[in-house]
């Protein structure tokens, strides 16, 4: 909670995007990493490389719970972009179909947006 505490209290400071940044790739702790995660797409969400960097660690980042909660972070803060939601459908289904199911499915049952979460239970059926 701490981490979250400093991301929310001071995300205007200049530093604190790289120490986050710097926590999600470095962390011991999953927990820590996660909410660096969180924090980085809620507080910076506005800031134009934000998607590519959680674009990056979705495919990139050594530890799986980076990767699937930068995924959810996309689809949550970015989902409703035509660009984002090709990304998602070809990282989903290409490149991590073993992850597809669980994503597909938290994206069905709980997106905002009816045409995404359409859109997420036609791919689980036609698996």
């Amino acid at each position: 909670q701490a981490v979250a505490a400093i991301a929310n209290n001071y995300k205007e400071q200049p530093n604190i995007l790289d120490w986050l940044k710097q926590q999600v790739l470095q962390n011991a702790h999953e927990d820590v990493r996660l909410i660096a995660v969180l924090a980085i797409a809620n507080n910076y969400k506005e800031q134009p490389e934000t998607l590519d960097w959680l674009k990056q660690q979705a495919l990139n980042n050594a530890h799986e719970d980076v990767r699937m909660e930068a995924v959810n972070a996309i689809v949550q803060y970015y989902g409703e972009q035509p660009e984002t939601f090709s990304w998602i459908e070809e990282f989903l289904l290409e490149q991590n179909p073993e992850e597809a199911e669980p994503i597909l499915r938290e994206v069905a049952q709980n997106h905002p947006d009816e045409a995404v979460r359409n859109w997420a239970e036609e791919r689980l059926s036609n698996k």
